[in-house]
């Protein structure tokens, strides 16, 4: 194969992936931050907490033209002998 004067040499292919260190999820984990704080995961329902009407009044509008009717109330919560709240349903 003549090498190309713009590319440089052809490489032979390899069998192992390029070595990066790790995922750049991962490396967000490890970046100092610029406020003092550490990176903390907020969690899967976080933005389901926050805006708790939008998710209600969305599955609401989802549901209704499947032929449901909809009534919503809240669950009531009822803390345990250890401290924890649970839903009574």
């Amino acid at each position: 194969m003549k090498p190309d004067a713009r590319r440089g040499e052809p490489r032979p292919p390899t069998s192992e992936p390029p070595s990066g260190g790790s995922s750049p999820a991962e490396a967000v984990t490890r970046l100092p931050s610029p406020w003092g704080v550490a990176y903390e995961e907020l969690g899967v329902n976080y933005y389901d907490e926050r805006k708790k009407d939008a998710v209600v009044r969305n599955a609401v509008k989802r549901l209704e033209p499947l032929g449901y009717k909809i009534t919503v109330e809240a669950a009531s919560l009822q803390t345990t002998k250890s401290g924890c709240r649970t839903r009574q349903y």
